[in-house]
């Protein structure tokens, strides 16, 4: 029987070890009150779905607004746990990527020797660390754009190395799609994006389902796009915070 990706991620206990780890590390200090700064701002835009200040951070105003949903805690508190749930789900699937290039390697390698030198033990080691600096790990207190940031950025190298290990349209897709979401979301994307694209285009075998499968990967782009379309829907309907 074929192996899911899902099912794969089941099969890494430093996906589960680390996503723990992490949890009990990030969601008891997220802040039950409304922050300082743009916090104040974001959250407020949750909860009547406004717009914010520029960019407009689309995608994270929806998510934050589903959060919104939970049916208990202050509406700061929700919105202020989405930025903990996005890092800890970024801490988790870190781990993941680093295990994924570790038994690669492994695989090419002589098997390690102690138990401290397994893909599991580096990787949990890997995520738990990215899980405690302290700039990043701040912010998964409060309603900021940056863990979700992070998280899209972990996903977009995810589907990186998926793309270039199998190159399937599928997979051109979500990269295109990722991609296109971690742009729009922050500029900072444009920091990171062209060496992943760079390490696909080196990596890709056979060289012609790049060409083959560009127009996928276009189309994951521009459907990556349509957050935006909240921001002229909302600030047609002038909500509150614009």
């Amino acid at each position: 029987m074929r192996e899911t990706p899902l099912a794969r991620v089941r099969q890494r206990p430093e996906v589960w070890i680390t996503g723990a780890g992490a949890a009990l590390i990030t969601l008891p200090r997220v802040m039950t009150t409304v922050p300082w700064g743009d916090s104040a701002e974001f959250i407020a835009a949750a909860a009547t779905l406004g717009v914010p200040h520029p960019s407009g951070y689309p995608l994270y105003i929806m998510l934050g607004h589903l959060f919104t949903w939970i049916p208990f805690g202050p509406i700061a508190w929700r919105v202020n746990l989405l930025s903990g749930v996005a890092w800890v789900f970024s801490a988790a699937l870190f781990a993941y990527l680093v295990g994924r290039i570790l038994r690669g390697n492994e695989a090419a390698s002589a098997p390690p020797v102690s138990s401290l030198q397994s893909p599991a033990f580096l990787a949990t080691t890997a995520g738990l660390l990215l899980a405690l600096l302290p700039t990043l790990a701040s912010q998964a207190q409060i309603a900021e754009v940056y863990t979700l940031f992070v998280l899209l950025l972990v996903l977009l190298a995810l589907a990186a190395r998926a793309y270039v290990e199998k190159p399937t349209q599928g997979r051109a897709l979500l990269v295109g799609l990722v991609l296109s979401l971690g742009l729009f979301h922050h500029g900072m994307m444009v920091l990171f994006a062209p060496s992943l694209l760079l390490l696909v285009c080196a990596y890709t075998k056979p060289r012609g389902a790049l060409l083959r499968h560009l127009p996928t990967f276009v189309l994951g782009a521009v459907l990556g796009t349509l957050p935006l379309l909240y921001l002229p829907l909302r600030g047609a309907a002038t909500p509150p915070v614009l």
